[in-house]
């Protein structure tokens, strides 16, 4: 990331087209997320196992399947579903 403009109390860094990306992917997910909590609260479960399934949910969306060693992946619903295997596999 390329500075700005610095001072000396705070530097301003402009967002690379990696952190854009990641912005935009993670807008679309969070709309996910606020359509799933809704589900949820629906269901009548509890507010810790809400808070617990949205958690997980974040995580997955939000970090696992965005970030990668080559980069940013830009997937669609199918292909982070099928993806869903392997995050189960390495994170418990």
């Amino acid at each position: 990331m390329a500075a700005l403009k610095e001072n000396p109390f705070k530097t301003i860094y402009v967002a690379d087209k990696i952190d854009i990306k990641i912005r935009k992917i993670r807008e679309i997910n969070n709309k996910y997320l606020d359509e799933f909590e809704q589900y949820l609260k629906e269901t009548g479960l509890s507010k810790k196992t809400i808070e617990n399934h949205l958690l997980n949910l974040d995580v997955y969306l939000n970090s696992y399947l965005v970030r990668t060693e080559n980069g940013i992946l830009d997937w669609s619903m199918e292909e982070g579903c099928y993806a869903l295997d392997g995050f189960l596999a390495t994170t418990l």
